[in-house]
C-alpha cells in the first residue's frame, strides 16, 4: 500500500487510567455502534417518507396490472410478499426498511474497505462513522426507494475492482453487482467517473497491460448481460408495452433529469453543509491535502473521479436529501485524504467524538415523528371505504386502493406541464374519483387560495389551470385530510348550477332540493351521472349533496400536521 500523509506522533492521551490503554479504532467503533443503535431505533420510529409510500404503492399497482415499465421497478418482484403480511402500508413498509438498513450496513463496511486501500484502517472507520452521522443518511439511509440497495451493489462492485485480483471471482462479483444494480436504478450511471478512476489505477498498477483491459471490457458485457437477462425477464413479466414504455420513460426523464437548469434541491445542499460542518471542511481541504499526500498520480487520478461525484449535485435533478445515501460514499472515500490528515493534527478519538456527537444531535434535533397520525388516516380511509375507492393524493397512502393520479413530485409536474396535461380532469373523465387526500401542502394552497394555483420555484404551475378548477369546483371538507366529491348549495331562492365530475350516489343534508324535478330531502339518496345540474326553488338553508350512500366520517378525531415528515 503506498504511504500517505506523514503521521506525528500522536499526542499523549488525556484519558484516564486504563482508558488509555483502549485503541482508537474501538473507540471509533463504538462510536459507530452508538449511531446505528440509534437509528435502527428510528426504522421503527420515523414517519413514512412520501417515496416509501410510493414505491409501497407500486407493489399494489403491480398486482392490479398497472406497472408497465421494465426499469427501476426491480423492487416490485423482490418485495411483493410484504404486502401479505400482517398490519398496515406503514408495519409492511418498515419490514422492507430492515433490508435497506442492511444494505446500510454492507455499505458501510465497503467505504472501510475501499478507504484502506488509499490510508489506513482507522481513517476507513471515521470515513464510515462520517456517513452514517451525516444528517441525510441518519434520517434517510433505512427508506425504502432504490438508493440503500443500489449503492450496496455499486460499492461492493467497487471494492472488489478496488482490492481484490481481477480474476475471474473478481469479474463476476462485478459483473453481477453492477448489471443488477443497472436494473434498480439507471442512477448508477452517475458512478461511470468513479469506476473509470479507480479502474485507471488497477490498470496503471498492471503496467497498462492489454490484458487487463481486455477484462474490464468482459466485465462491461457482462454486466450489461446481466441487466439485460433481467429487463427480459421483468418485460415478460410485465407485458408486451414494457419495452415501449421503458424507451418512452428513459428517454423522456433523461432530458428533464439532467437539464441545464437551477435544481429544486440546491437549498437542501447548502442547509445539510452547515449541519455537517466536519465532513464539509473534509470536502473544502480536499484539494489541498491531495496535492501535498505522497499518493501516486494513478492514486491521486482514482481519488479525484470518487470526489468528481459531488460534481452531481450541479447537474442532476433529483437531489432530494435521499440521494445523499447513494452521492456520500465515493465522496467520503475520497476525502479520507483530509480524513488522514486532520487525524495527523488531532487524535482520531477527538475526530471520532465530534462526528458521534453531530449524530446524536441529528437524532435528538429531529422533529415529533407523524407516523401515528399516518396510521390512523390509513386506517379511516379503510373504514370509511370498506369496499374501495378510487383517490387523489401525494404520493399513494392508500395503496390498497388504487390512486388515480401519478406520483406528484417535482420531475412529474415538469413531464405534465411540458407535455400540456391536465392530469385530473383526464382521470376523473376515465373512471369516478370520489376522494381527494389534501396529504402534502400543494393540495393545501390549491384549496386555501384557489384564485391563486401553487407552482414551483421556477415558476411551473403544480395544477394547470383546468385541474385546479376541477378540484376546486369539485371536491369539499368530509373528515381532516379526506375531502369527497360533492357540492355545497347555498340557502335562498336563486338557482344554483353546478358540475358533476364524479358520478355515483349522493346523500343530501341539510335543507331539501329539487334536482330534476325530483324533490329531495335531507337523508336521501341520488344517483347523479357526469354532467351539469340545477337547483331551483327556495331553500331555507345551505344544502350539501355529499358522494356516496350516506357515508360517515370516522368517530375519531383527525390527527393534525404534518402527515409526513419533513426533510
Amino acid at each position: 500500500m503506498t504511504a500517505s500523509l506523514a503521521r506525528p506522533a500522536a499526542p499523549k492521551s488525556a484519558l484516564p487510567g486504563r482508558l488509555q490503554d483502549v485503541r482508537p479504532d474501538t473507540w471509533i467503533m463504538a462510536g459507530i455502534g452508538l449511531i446505528l443503535a440509534l437509528q435502527f431505533g428510528e426504522v421503527f420510529r420515523r414517519g413514512i417518507n412520501w417515496d416509501e409510500f410510493a414505491h409501497y404503492n407500486q407493489l399494489w399497482e403491480y398486482e392490479r396490472g398497472n406497472v408497465t415499465r421494465a426499469i427501476n421497478t426491480l423492487y416490485i418482484h423482490a418485495f411483493g410478499w410484504v404486502k401479505d403480511l400482517p398490519g398496515s402500508a406503514v408495519d409492511h413498509i418498515i419490514v422492507v426498511r430492515l433490508f435497506m438498513y442492511a444494505c446500510e450496513l454492507v455499505t458501510l463496511c465497503a467505504i472501510v474497505g475501499i478507504t484502506q486501500r488509499f490510508t489506513d484502517r482507522t481513517t476507513g472507520l471515521l470515513c464510515a462513522l462520517a456517513y452514517i452521522t451525516f444528517p441525510f443518511v441518519f434520517g434517510h439511509g433505512y427508506s425504502f426507494r432504490f438508493d440503500p440497495p443500489s449503492t450496496a451493489l455499486m460499492i461492493c462492485a467497487l471494492w472488489v475492482l478496488c482490492v481484490r485480483p481481477l480474476d475471474w471471482k473478481t469479474i463476476a462479483v462485478a459483473s453481477l453487482c453492477i448489471g443488477t444494480g443497472l436494473m434498480v436504478t439507471l442512477k448508477i450511471v452517475l458512478l461511470i467517473p468513479a469506476f473509470a478512476g479507480v479502474l485507471w489505477l488497477r490498470w496503471s498498477e498492471d503496467r497498462f497491460s492489454p490484458a487487463f483491459a481486455l477484462k474490464v471490457a468482459l466485465i462491461a458485457a457482462l454486466s450489461v448481460t446481466v441487466a439485460g437477462v433481467i429487463f427480459v425477464l421483468q418485460t415478460l413479466a410485465l407485458g408486451e408495452d414494457a419495452v415501449a414504455n421503458s424507451t418512452s420513460t428513459a428517454g423522456g426523464v433523461g432530458s428533464i433529469m439532467f437539464a441545464l437548469e437551477a435544481k429544486p434541491y440546491w437549498s437542501k445542499a447548502a442547509a445539510v453543509a452547515v449541519k455537517a460542518p466536519l465532513v464539509t471542511a473534509l470536502i473544502i481541504l480536499f484539494g489541498y491535502c491531495l496535492s501535498i499526500s505522497n499518493h501516486t498520480r494513478p492514486e491521486k487520478v482514482a481519488l479525484i473521479s470518487l470526489f468528481f461525484t459531488l460534481t452531481t449535485l450541479i447537474y442532476y435533478h433529483n437531489t432530494a436529501p435521499y440521494y445523499y445515501v447513494f452521492l456520500m460514499p465515493w465522496v467520503l472515500i475520497a476525502c479520507s485524504v483530509p480524513m488522514r490528515w486532520l487525524t495527523a493534527r488531532y487524535s482520531p478519538i477527538v475526530i471520532g467524538a465530534l462526528l458521534t456527537v453531530c449524530g446524536v444531535l441529528t437524532y435528538a434535533l429531529q422533529s415529533e415523528s407523524p407516523i401515528d397520525k399516518q396510521r390512523t388516516i390509513i386506517k379511516a380511509a379503510y373504514e370509511t371505504f370498506p369496499n374501495g375507492v378510487a383517490y387523489f393524493d401525494f404520493m399513494g397512502m392508500i395503496a390498497q386502493y388504487p390512486k388515480a393520479n401519478g406520483f406528484v413530485t417535482k420531475l412529474n409536474i415538469k413531464r405534465q406541464n411540458a407535455e400540456g396535461r391536465s392530469i385530473y380532469v383526464e382521470a376523473m373523465a376515465k373512471q369516478p374519483v370520489p376522494l381527494l387526500i389534501r396529504n402534502d401542502r400543494q393540495f393545501d394552497a390549491l384549496f386555501y387560495d384557489p384564485a391563486n394555483p401553487p407552482s414551483l420555484p421556477n415558476g411551473v404551475p403544480i395544477f394547470t389551470e383546468q385541474d385546479a378548477h376541477a378540484l376546486v369546483d369539485t371536491y369539499i371538507g368530509f373528515w381532516g385530510p379526506f375531502m369527497i366529491a360533492g357540492e355545497i348549495i347555498p340557502a335562498g331562492e336563486r338557482p344554483h348550477s353546478f358540475t358533476i365530475r364524479v358520478p355515483g350516489p349522493y346523500t343530501v343534508t341539510g335543507s331539501g332540493v329539487s334536482i330534476r324535478g325530483r324533490q329531495l330531502k335531507g337523508g336521501d339518496v341520488i344517483e347523479l351521472e357526469r354532467g351539469d345540474y340545477q337547483v331551483a326553488g327556495a331553500r331555507e338553508g345551505e344544502t350539501y349533496l355529499l358522494w356516496g350512500d350516506r357515508l360517515k366520517p370516522p368517530a375519531y378525531p383527525a390527527p393534525e400536521r404534518p402527515h409526513k415528515p419533513y426533510w
